[in-house]
């Protein structure tokens, strides 16, 4: 049984070890009754995290959470729709690297030419 919680890099909820620790819920991943999760290492594990929520007054309150971890393998596949956000947003840096200094260029001609009093259109 462990004596503390930190950053160990086991699994929590999950890991035996966290069995009867106070204030630890290692079945639906509480400490002190606030959801948290500890992922392993190297990505051995995914550490998912869910959250109940309400929406009164124009604020949101956590009602329920809980936590887990789902164990990645070399046959885990990812999810499509993740792949598909992460190439996009790959895409969007990679456009906005290509045109930084473009933009850089236009906006200190446009400066420049403003602080002359010139028209450039």
């Amino acid at each position: 049984m462990r004596s503390s919680f930190g950053h160990e890099q086991s699994v929590f909820p999950g890991d035996k070890d966290y069995d009867g620790v106070e204030g630890l819920d290692n079945k639906a991943g509480l400490i002190h009754g606030v959801p948290s999760v500890m992922a392993g290492f190297a990505g051995d594990h995914l550490g998912v995290i869910d959250l109940k929520l309400t929406h009164n007054n124009g604020k949101w309150k956590v009602v329920d959470g809980s936590s887990k971890n789902i164990p990645v393998e070399e046959t885990t596949e990812a999810a499509p729709e993740l792949v598909e956000a992460i190439k996009m947003r790959l895409r969007m840096r990679l456009i906005i690297k290509l045109l930084s200094p473009i933009i850089f260029a236009r906006t200190m001609f446009i400066f420049i030419m403003k602080r002359k009093r010139l028209k450039w259109y």
